[in-house]
């Protein structure tokens, strides 16, 4: 399976501390995916990292093929 809209995506994960995984493509999330952590799930964290994170901010990294939804 490949995917034809989405060409990679950036892979966090919130735990009891949040992980930056960086770009993955789609493909890679078919297999088995390895999760850091040390347990317990507070998602703010990584709320805060997607929201200040330099690369993704206010604008997306790639120029989109659908529609866009925002969220405040």
């Amino acid at each position: 399976m490949r995917s034809i809209k989405v060409n990679k995506l950036c892979k966090f994960i919130c735990d009891a501390t949040s992980i930056d995984e960086g770009y993955v493509h789609p493909e890679t999330l078919l297999e088995k995916v390895k999760i850091k952590g040390r347990g317990g799930t507070i998602l703010q964290p990584g709320i805060d990292m997607i929201e200040s994170a330099k690369d993704l901010g206010a604008r997306l990294p790639f120029i989109p093929r659908g529609e866009v939804f925002r969220m405040k």
